[in-house]
């Protein structure tokens, strides 16, 4: 059934007073008295003003309406509203057809409005699903590698520590000198 309760999806009959509150701009009037809180250091007065429903609204020159601002009035102009009761006029075709995509365009930015924050959050799921088992898996073979670069590191310090060593061993030298002596031995012999 379309917006207005019509039976007929080819004529839908719509209340002016619940569309002129999606496309009419706030109600305001400026307040009579000026305290000397609203005069700005540039000596520009800040005038509040008040919605018709109330509310008292700052404006100044470096002030403008904010999404959220007008989104609040529409909800309170909605909820003084008695909607139920509001008298249905007939709208000719083409203000019907308006209307229709009026309320199609209110729907769709709705939706994607909502569904934005949960489609975000699956696009998220998905890459973590995708992408953490592999990140899990290259860090457990990561860490199977530095144990084993460790376990090489310390086997060639160990090494090193016993070359070293054996430089500095006694019998060793011992056994050069002979060496040395054995072949100067042998050389004079023949």
């Amino acid at each position: 059934m379309p917006a207005g309760g019509s039976n007929s999806p080819t004529s839908p009959t719509l209340s002016l007073r619940a569309l002129s509150l999606f496309t009419s701009p706030p109600r305001r009037r400026a307040r009579s008295q000026k305290s000397s809180s609203t005069i700005s250091a540039d000596n520009e007065a800040i005038v509040e003003e008040e919605t018709a429903t109330g509310s008292v609204m700052p404006k100044s020159p470096s002030s403008s309406w904010t999404a959220m601002d007008q989104l609040s009035i529409f909800a309170r102009r909605a909820s003084n509203l008695n909607l139920l009761n509001a008298t249905g006029i007939q709208l000719s075709g083409s203000d019907s057809e308006r209307a229709g995509q009026v309320m199609a365009g209110i729907v769709k930015t709705s939706q994607l409005g909502l569904n934005d924050a949960s489609l975000g959050l699956y696009r998220v799921y998905e890459h973590i699903q995708r992408k953490v088992p592999a990140i899990v898996a290259d860090k457990q073979q990561l860490k199977d590698i530095s144990v084993n670069v460790d376990t090489a590191c310390s086997d060639i310090e160990d090494a090193g520590k016993l070359v070293a060593d054996l430089e500095h061993l006694e019998s060793f030298h011992r056994m050069a000198s002979m060496i040395k002596t054995s072949i100067a031995i042998i050389g004079k012999s023949k």
